[in-house]
């Protein structure tokens, strides 16, 4: 007998219209937008006006590209969580009357979501395959494999390892030096390291799916 084959048809189709160029270009501008631009906005306008109208500032670009990514279709929960992310990060750093306590918040919370890769990769449920299906809706029988599992675990480790290392210089460079230097360790770390780290978990993930398909149209006995 063999096995059903519409989830693997799906999955075909699927990846055919798939590429690491096609996921990048999609995932870069989101990126840049997401956190280059916010930051960008609050040191120019703090340096021009102060404190509270760069936070206001950056919390205004951060809100319009929410608005942009809900509009372009971004998963609600993800849209969500990062929307009172920023709301928290503004009025944390308002009551602190501090820039450095408003941009250590996002520092904590990569470290965060470096423990939440690394913390599901190790219980055998990889976040980094939660945000895979966000990008292709996968069939049951592809997520339940043992090389779907293996394949988004190592990708969630090294997420996990980009966002603690990241997080621990950023934070030892904001405490011991200022902000300048923070906001440039910040955007060489950032967009730079996130393309180059999605570049090969979109290379490793796609390679890992199409031996998932070529595999599920094998019959079984």
């Amino acid at each position: 007998m063999q096995r059903d084959r519409r989830g693997s048809t799906d999955l075909a189709g699927s990846l055919d219209e798939l590429s690491v160029r096609t996921v990048l270009r999609s995932a870069v501008p989101t990126v840049a937008q997401e956190s280059v631009l916010p930051l960008l906005v609050f040191y120019a306008a703090w340096r021009v006006g102060g404190l509270a109208l760069g936070i206001g500032l950056s919390l205004v670009a951060s809100l319009a590209v929410y608005a942009h990514g809900r509009r372009r279709g971004r998963p609600g929960l993800l849209a969500r969580l990062s929307l009172l992310a920023i709301v928290i990060q503004a009025a944390v750093g308002l009551a602190s009357g501090s820039a450095a306590v408003f941009l250590a918040q996002p520092v904590l919370v990569n470290a965060a979501w470096g423990l939440a890769h690394l913390g599901t990769a190790i219980a055998g449920r990889p976040l980094a395959g939660v945000f895979a299906q966000a990008i292709l809706p996968l069939p049951d029988e592809a997520r339940s494999s043992s090389w779907y599992r293996a394949a988004f675990g190592r990708i969630s480790l090294a997420w996990a390892a980009l966002f603690l290392g990241r997080s621990g210089l950023r934070l030892a460079v904001l405490v011991t030096t200022g902000v300048e230097p923070f906001l440039l360790v910040t955007v060489v770390t950032g967009l730079p390291a996130l393309a180059a780290l999605g570049a090969w978990s979109s290379w490793y993930a796609l390679r890992t799916l199409r031996r998932l398909n070529r595999a599920a149209r094998l019959p079984t006995g």
